[in-house]
C-alpha cells in the first residue's frame, strides 16, 4: 500500500513536467482498484 500512498502524494502538487496519460490511466485504475476493496 505504501506504493499507492507515494503516487498519491506525487500526483498532488502540480508535476514541473506534463506526466504521461498512461501514468494518469493507471493511477485511476488503482484509486478504481482502491475505491471498489474498500466497498466489498
Amino acid at each position: 500500500m505504501a506504493a499507492v500512498m507515494d503516487l498519491d502524494l506525487n500526483c498532488a502538487p502540480p508535476s514541473p513536467e506534463p506526466a504521461p496519460q498512461d501514468h494518469r490511466l493507471a493511477h485511476a485504475m488503482l484509486r478504481q482498484e482502491h475505491a471498489y476493496r474498500h466497498q466489498v
